[in-house]
């Protein structure tokens, strides 16, 4: 049932893969634009204004610019050639040799001859750093009373005031008092905007962080900066926003203004429009938004990425947004036939596998089926196989016991005695073995040093007993063999038994023959019948616990004797088989073991 409703599966009708590859690559184009368009909300509202504080502005109305401070000053080019001479070798020992303690006195020195306002601001600076190297606080501190004695904000080492940089240098190295006097003015001076400081506002942030942690107030700071940069940004974009709900957008070439709402007024952040483009393609690469053969077209006309899948998406109004791209739709189209065949034969080969599938388990339960007979049969027979030698042990005993049998007799008693001992030991020695295979076991061996010769005589009394005990005729030869063997003798014993009761029950006729030989590495122990044979195409099943060939129903036995004897070569490395004689009717059963264990005495 199972493998029919797959063959209608795989034959049923599909639409034309022209155009389910067409709608598949416009289901996936949608798909990824609401990914995309999912992913930027969220950068919207977890990242557009979540960078550091300077990156923000903040006004709650439309700032007035206020009037320019005063340009700074340059440092003048004029000075006296003794004055530049003292700095030069000055620098050369701080360089040079790292003698800080020269280098000062040279900058000290220096101080006392005719100087510029510029080069004295430069000196002072120098003594102050070179005095905190020497870690003489004394002078860091007279050095730093003299230049905020001498110093003005707008005296600057290019664009950043002199006195602010003399500050920083010193106020590590000054009392609380004095350093509570440094920090008091130059907060003070920041916040008028007397201070000379960069263009850059990143440089700004920097000395401004500088700053705090020399123990300034942030807050007192913070006016000024913010006062800085929205002039800064006025005179990018001509005029700020009004406060106002939603997120608004302001573009100026490459450059997007965003702003938007927020506590107490309006806060907005300029970013490059390549920033927000990269920005979103790390989104959609980090999340594999884009399914092979899609692309991203950002500026909305790049043709060269492929065929448009879905037109343009805005994100940010009409400044920013996406188109997808597709470089091969057709190529889809072929794909999606080329996967609808294999879908039909994987369906068809499915429905094979069902079929195939529902045989082999119908045979498997079959198998099981008969194991199970077969089982009960091993149970009764054994049972029936037990009760005859025990019966024949107390009947003999009795009548021995009775005093029923002569003298003549009695050696005859004995031998039965003996003889159906034997058969009940194998009977036992069956049991356990069908319990040991039934849980899937290996033979145990108890290997040991064997006197073949020794082996070869008593198996062939024991053999010669049974045989003719049986009505049949023995035929036993050994030729060759090594005098000495590891082995577990008895459990080869066992296996022999096994061929021999094998070809009395089973073949038809009582002549058995039995050979021991060496060939090459090999010990060959072989027993041939002349009985029925065994067909090729059933010569490996034989070995299989309670196999029966047709015909062997009605004969007595365990059906384990030839598994056991397989079980028996392999726990030894060696194998069994059956094959056809070299002549004449009957089967062959050959147990070839390897003679790696061999002994010589």
């Amino acid at each position: 049932m199972s493998a029919a409703a797959l063959l209608g599966a795989a034959f049923a009708a599909y639409d034309d893969p022209y155009a389910v590859g067409r709608a598949i690559v416009s289901r996936l184009a949608g798909e990824v634009a609401d990914g995309l368009i999912a992913e930027w909300r969220r950068i919207e509202r977890d990242e557009l204004f979540d960078g550091p504080a300077e990156e923000l502005y903040r006004w709650s109305e439309p700032p007035t610019v206020p009037p320019e401070t005063r340009d700074l000053l340059a440092l003048r080019e004029q000075g006296h050639a003794a004055f530049d001479a003292f700095l030069t070798e000055a620098m050369r020992l701080e360089v040079g040799e790292q003698s800080y303690g020269g280098a000062l006195q040279l900058v000290e020195e220096a101080l006392e001859r005719p100087h510029d306002a510029g080069r004295r601001a430069e000196a002072r600076l120098r003594s102050i750093q070179l005095a905190a190297k020497l870690g003489d606080e004394e002078r860091v501190r007279e050095h730093w009373n003299q230049a905020s004695i001498e110093l003005a904000g707008t005296d600057a080492r290019g664009d950043t005031a002199y006195l602010l940089l003399c500050g920083l240098a010193a106020m590590p190295h000054l009392d609380a008092s004095a350093r509570e006097h440094a920090r008091s003015r130059l907060g003070s001076l920041w916040a008028e905007e007397r201070l000379a400081l960069p263009a850059d506002a990143g440089t700004r942030a920097a000395l401004a962080r500088e700053l705090v942690a020399a123990g300034v107030d942030r807050e007192t700071l913070v006016p000024a900066e913010e006062s800085r940069r929205l002039r800064e940004l006025e005179a990018l974009l001509g005029e700020l926003p009004p406060p106002s709900a939603g997120l608004g957008v302001i573009a100026r070439g490459d450059r997007l203004f965003l702003h938007r709402a927020a506590a107490g007024g309006q806060e907005g952040r300029l970013v490059a429009r390549a920033a927000l483009e990269a920005e979103l393609r790390s989104a959609a690469e980090e999340h594999e938004l884009l399914p092979q053969g899609f692309a991203l077209d950002l500026a909305g006309d790049d043709v060269a990425l492929g065929e448009q899948a879905r037109e343009w998406t805005p994100l940010l109004g009409a400044d920013f947004g996406f188109v997808l791209r597709h470089e091969d739709p057709d190529a889809v189209a072929e794909a999606e036939s080329v996967r609808i065949a294999f879908l039909q034969g994987g369906l068809v080969l499915m429905a094979l596998l069902v079929a195939a599938a529902t045989v082999f388990t119908w045979r498997a339960l079959r198998r099981e089926r008969k194991l199970a007979g077969l089982k009960s049969s091993f149970i009764a027979n054994v049972s029936h196989e037990l009760r005859t030698p025990l019966s024949s042990i107390l009947l003999m005993a009795e009548n021995l016991e009775e005093g029923r049998v002569g003298d003549e007799a009695r050696d005859r008693y004995h031998r039965l005695i003996r003889r159906e001992s034997q058969r009940l030991r194998r009977l036992v020695d069956d049991v356990l073995d069908f319990s040991r295979l039934d849980r899937g076991e290996p033979a145990k061996l108890r290997a040991e040093d064997a006197d073949l010769a020794a082996f070869a005589r008593g198996l062939e009394e024991e053999l010669r007993e049974r045989v003719e005990g049986d009505g049949g005729t023995l035929d036993f030869r050994a030729n060759g063999v090594p005098e000495r063997m590891r082995c577990d003798g008895e459990a080869l014993r066992r296996a022999v038994m096994n061929l021999v009761d094998n070809a009395l029950k089973h073949s038809g006729q009582r002549d058995v023959a039995v050979r021991v030989d060496r060939e090459g590495e090999e010990l060959v122990i072989a027993v041939r019948d002349r009985g029925r044979g065994v067909p090729e195409a059933r010569r490996a099943e034989v070995f299989e616990p309670f196999a029966r060939l047709d015909g062997d129903d009605a004969v007595a036995g365990t059906g384990l004797g030839l598994a056991i004897v397989l079980d028996v070569a392999r726990a030894h490395g060696g194998t069994a088989r059956v094959r056809a004689p070299e002549e004449g009717p009957g089967a062959v059963f050959e147990v070839r073991l390897p003679l790696d264990g061999e002994e010589t005495a």
